[in-house]
């Protein structure tokens, strides 16, 4: 549920479901399993929450109050920015310039826009699959944190998967 309430960004959401969920099977399925699965279920949270936010700004495009709502945004009558923002997104596979608005942009007000704009979900998803860049390291961080007390080599991976996580959400926007 921290995923669908817009004032939390991810970062916070990947580094719990790093400690949260490794903790919970590392005895059954062993640590660096758990790693692994940890990291695909909080990638897979990620692109839940593109489809739901895109869902939300469909919706909310076509109700009553849509006309305002994509005049309040400036999709009716389109500025030249968002014509640009159109053209890129609604450009079949990946681009560098796609990804960057996808994974650059604010996640919300991003996956709703692609909705209001009736942008298609499959293209909206292959355009975020980059974003595993940025969802791993701070998984990572969170399931490294949890071996720091056995010494100062976890204590390191733990330091240097942080340092991921910053440099990559920097890096994004």
């Amino acid at each position: 549920t921290m995923f669908l309430l817009p004032p939390v960004p991810g970062v916070p959401v990947y580094l719990t479901g790093g400690i949260i969920i490794t903790q919970a099977g590392r005895d059954s399925w062993g640590f660096y399993t758990t790693l692994g699965a940890s990291t695909l279920i909080c990638f897979g949270l990620k692109l839940m929450a593109i489809v739901s936010e895109q869902g939300l700004g469909y919706f909310l495009g076509r109700t009553k109050y849509g006309p305002a709502i994509r005049r309040m945004v400036g999709v009716e009558p389109p500025n030249d920015t968002m014509l640009s923002i159109t053209a890129i997104l609604s450009t079949p596979g990946l681009s560098l310039g796609k990804v960057a608005i996808l994974i650059g942009g604010p996640d919300w007000p991003t996956s709703v826009l692609t909705g209001i704009l009736e942008l298609n979900v499959f293209q909206m998803l292959l355009g975020s699959l980059p974003v595993y860049l940025l969802v791993a390291p701070a998984v990572l961080a969170g399931g490294f944190q949890l071996k720091e007390s056995e010494g100062s080599y976890w204590e390191a991976l733990a330091n240097l998967a942080l340092s991921a996580t910053v440099l990559t959400q920097v890096t994004a926007l």
